[in-house]
């Protein structure tokens, strides 16, 4: 059908498709013609988010649906035709016709992306947001950094660190975790960063624009550098991720100890009672540190295979590597009264 140039937009969708893309838009989104489609444009105090919708145009202009309209349509069995009349938003399919009331917020503009500063896998920066500092006030660890040729999260207890490939010579590029966690559900293999008046976060159908937190980031360099001394002992995730579950029961921290290529796992309760086991690795070193277990368990989860344990001194970070350019560097807990 041919596109005709009007003010009121018009145009067929799917119920599903128009519902799961604006799933977490909290009161309205603003919808203009793509490329694609529709894009559909809303904005969180300073966050502003777009997501691409695919739909037949029948003519071009705007629309505002409300969080109720959206709701209804999520509801709606068969493809439906919206349009705007005047200030309301027209909805119809079938032989039914509802009728909600349009209101714009004073600013929908979709903010446009600078510079590309790099390229980075989807499950690489899932990762690393993970890590980062989460709250009403995180201040500057509630940022993702890029720095050099580093992404990299921090929550001052862990700290993900991942050698990029695709990266543009930057000095520092800084991104609140929060903002790019919404990017994800754009869906894409691949999150893009841009430069900006703002940083331009973009994923698959969907594009993220949100100003960093202040403050300093911290120096990360030194931690991610490799340890003079260390263990580097390797064992498989599954078997570490089994062991840490048949610790759960005896408190929320577990010591990893090393000998040779044995690594043990000690838990200790002093209402339930204690927990060992021992798993064999590859590798060989020797050492001991103490750990919170939820941290333990997060960093495994994200190891597709193996993870090379690198423990240096009992109360320095230890570093968990997940692959050849991923590590997660862990500060270690206080030892407990229960040491021996």
């Amino acid at each position: 059908m041919a596109t005709t140039k009007t003010k009121s937009l018009r145009f067929k969708v799917s119920p599903a498709d128009l519902a799961d893309r604006l799933r977490d838009c909290p009161q309205v989104a603003v919808l203009t013609p793509d490329a694609v489609g529709l894009r559909a444009v809303w904005q969180e105090g300073d966050t502003v988010i777009s997501h691409r919708i695919p739909a037949e145009i029948m003519s071009e202009g705007e629309i505002a649906l409300s969080k109720t309209a959206i709701r209804y349509i999520a509801k709606v069995k068969g493809d439906v035709e919206i349009m705007a009349e005047g200030k309301n938003a027209i909805i119809s399919g079938g032989n039914f016709s509802a009728t909600f009331a349009q209101w714009f917020p004073g600013n929908h503009d979709e903010r446009k992306p600078g510079d590309l500063v790099a390229k980075v896998p989807r499950t690489v920066v899932e990762r690393a947001s993970a890590c980062a500092k989460m709250g009403d006030a995180p201040g500057a660890m509630g940022n993702l950094c890029i720095r050099g040729r580093y992404l990299a999260a921090t929550d001052s207890h862990r700290l993900s660190v991942a050698e990029l490939d695709d990266v543009r010579d930057v000095e520092e590029y800084l991104v609140p975790a929060g903002a790019v966690n919404r990017v994800f559900l754009g869906g894409g293999d691949v999150v893009e960063f841009y430069r900006g008046d703002i940083p331009v976060v973009v994923c698959g159908e969907r594009t993220v624009s949100a100003p960093p937190y202040g403050g300093v980031y911290p120096k990360f360099e030194k931690l991610a550098e490799e340890p003079e001394r260390a263990t580097n002992v390797a064992v498989k995730a599954k078997a570490l991720a089994d062991a840490l579950s048949r610790a759960a029961p005896f408190g929320n921290y577990v010591s990893i100890e090393i000998e040779g290529d044995m690594v043990t796992l000690r838990a200790f309760d002093p209402r339930e009672g204690s927990f060992a086991e021992t798993i064999e690795g590859e590798g060989v070193g020797k050492g001991r540190a103490r750990f919170q277990s939820r941290f333990l368990k997060a960093m495994v989860k994200a190891a597709e295979d193996e993870v090379v344990i690198r423990i240096r001194e009992e109360e320095e970070p230890s570093y968990w590597v997940l692959s050849q350019t991923e590590k997660m560097i862990i500060m270690p807990a206080a030892w407990a009264e229960e040491k021996e």
